[in-house]
């Protein structure tokens, strides 16, 4: 569950906005991403771990095959 929390995060971060005014800016800064000027998952840690300006991936075919194997 910890995991959808964080591809949620990334995920509404980039979601243009409902209004459709507002621009959303990607951009790294070192070794961190930004977006709109802020790092990604600002202030998180994950096991212990700064994930803070990470960009989070996931296995979503595997889930696919895992979830119809039932």
């Amino acid at each position: 569950m910890k995991n959808l929390r964080l591809i949620a995060c990334g995920l509404l971060a980039l979601a243009p906005s409902l209004s459709g005014s507002a621009r959303t800016t990607v951009g790294v800064e070192g070794d961190n991403w930004l977006i709109n000027g802020q790092p990604t998952c600002a202030g998180r840690m994950w096991k212990g771990y700064k994930i803070e300006g990470l960009l989070m991936n996931s296995r979503m075919v595997q889930g696919v095959f895992d979830s119809t194997a039932q």
